[in-house]
């Protein structure tokens, strides 16, 4: 869930994604998103199993690194060699 809801702060900027700012609503929907999603994977209520803690620090540190890090500069890399949009 969180690779979907961080893709746009990607795919939105040609450069890194830190060269400028993103809209406040974008920001304020990823993160309600987010909000929304980290209560239902630790609680569950009876949709899912709830993840514990030491999961979700995994999986939300693990998507913010290849999101932002990772996927960021291959985006500038492929551009600077001409492999992109």
């Amino acid at each position: 869930m969180f690779f979907g809801l961080l893709t746009p702060i990607i795919v939105r900027e040609n450069d890194f994604f830190w060269k400028s700012a993103p809209g406040r609503t974008l920001m304020v929907s990823i993160i309600g998103d987010m909000v929304v999603v980290s209560i239902l994977s630790f609680f569950g209520f009876g949709i899912m199993a709830p993840v514990t803690l030491i999961d979700f620090v995994f999986i939300l540190s693990y998507g913010l690194f290849m999101n932002l890090l990772v996927n960021d500069v291959f985006k500038v890399l492929l551009k600077k060699v001409g492999l992109s949009r």
